[in-house]
């Protein structure tokens, strides 16, 4: 049996990169008059255009984030708990293709919050990003939790010590933000809602914690957004931002102004990266 050692599973830049042009070349002799079209497609399909509605979304991300630090801030001068106020949420939705993900995951990419800091011997995590669990429920959604966080619970702990957990250590890790992608899962409960009801009642604790309120980014399609409207706790606490294709209008058949400069923006970018010139 062959031993899983550095020597057959090279990790470093350099490696990667060795690894990477030898199936560049590869793809060249099978290729020879396409090699350079399909690494231009390539670039081109990595592209993204940062439209008016990523401003916004940062915008609206942005103050999460910066009620997270606030709280945060207050926990760490020992404030009285009197003056702290609950972790927001914001939720953001729309249909499958809208999107979402990669819209995310830009202005994620942009602060490198979820990359973690190292801090006298310690690793702070100030953000976690996860997918939301199938089936949505307490012990699942606490567990992922303490996987985004590097730990896993112990044989099988009950749900009050998968969260005894959790609540002892997002204050050690000084985690203030929790985004959980494909929530919409979390109204996919089969024939036990109640399930997803005790998850929702546990992110409602985290957002009203009296020590350490954590505030919290959903992502999904539509029906997520009944997962916040039936409690008013979660719905005073939330932000929504639905998120709309670049699509043609219904009866028209035409884009409105703002989606076709986007559109002709994107366009432009493409053939700059791709390196073809006069294609408009």
């Amino acid at each position: 049996m062959a031993i899983w050692t550095e020597t057959y599973a090279p990790n470093g830049a350099e490696e990667a990169q060795a690894s990477l042009e030898g199936l560049r070349r590869f793809a060249n002799d099978l290729l020879p008059e396409a090699g350079g079209n399909l690494r231009r497609i390539a670039g081109i399909r990595q592209m993204y255009m940062v439209l008016d509605r990523d401003k916004k979304f940062r915008e609206c991300l942005g103050r999460i984030v910066e009620s997270a630090t606030a709280q945060a801030d207050v926990t760490a001068s020992k404030t009285m708990i009197s003056d702290r106020f609950p972790g927001q949420i914001l939720t953001v939705y729309g249909n499958s293709g809208a999107g979402k993900t990669r819209m995310l995951e830009a202005a994620l990419a942009q602060g490198k919050v979820l990359d973690g800091i190292e801090k006298n011997g310690f690793r702070l995590i100030p953000a976690i990003r996860f997918q939301a669990p199938a089936p949505f429920n307490r012990v699942q959604l606490g567990e992922a939790i303490l996987r985004a966080l590097g730990m896993e619970s112990e044989n099988d702990l009950k749900p009050d010590g998968v969260w005894k957990n959790v609540r002892n250590v997002l204050p050690r890790t000084r985690t203030s933000l929790i985004v959980i992608d494909e929530a919409q899962h979390a109204v996919r409960h089969g024939r036990e809602p109640q399930h997803s009801l005790s998850a929702r009642d546990e992110m409602k604790n985290l957002t009203g914690n009296d020590y350490w309120p954590v505030s919290i980014v959903l992502v999904g399609t539509k029906p997520l957004r009944r997962f916040i409207q039936t409690d008013n706790q979660l719905r005073r606490r939330n932000t929504w931002f639905p998120v709309k294709p670049i699509a043609p209008h219904s009866v028209t058949g035409l884009l409105n102004d703002g989606d076709l400069g986007d559109v002709v923006d994107a366009i432009e970018e493409a053939c700059r990266r791709a390196k073809l010139a006069n294609a408009i």
